[in-house]
């Protein structure tokens, strides 16, 4: 008995496996904004409801951003695309404090690797960072809305 239950549990984590692998996409161009797509590495958990902002760019360029906000950055590039793509809060249209309540929201998620420790970091970064994309982020919402 104890022999098939080892049998059984191997079985299941070999077909786990694949899920767990990283797909690798080319770079894509899209029609509908001109903006070029870079896929993320994101896992299994990932939510399957797809957004407008989900097709849009997955960098943020930090080289004028001050130190204080680079450890957010980090923590927001490898910990919210666990459960979403990284370009659907980089294009989002959140606000200032909307942040907070949006990150602690988050967090309560299950499986959501952000802990209340990394939160206030992610949220500053995202405030921050949207406020410096404000115009960009705009454009981008223009372009994808057709107008």
């Amino acid at each position: 008995m104890k022999r098939i239950v080892q049998i059984a549990m191997a079985v299941i984590l070999l077909n786990l496996l694949p899920a767990c692998a990283p797909e690798k996409k080319p770079e894509t161009k899209m029609p509908e904004t001109g903006l070029t797509e870079t896929p993320t590495t994101e896992s299994r958990t990932t939510s399957k409801k797809k957004f407008p902002q989900d097709k849009g760019p997955t960098k943020i360029n930090m080289s004028g951003y001050p130190e204080q906000y680079k450890e957010g950055h980090e923590l927001f590039m490898g910990k919210c695309k666990k459960c979403h793509t990284i370009a659907r809060p980089i294009w989002s249209k959140f606000q200032g404090e909307q942040w907070d309540a949006y990150t602690r929201k988050m967090m309560r998620k299950p499986g959501c690797p952000v802990t209340p420790e990394d939160q206030p970091k992610i949220s500053e970064f995202l405030k921050y960072d949207h406020k410096v994309r404000e115009k960009e982020i705009g454009e981008f919402w223009k372009k994808l809305e057709g107008k």
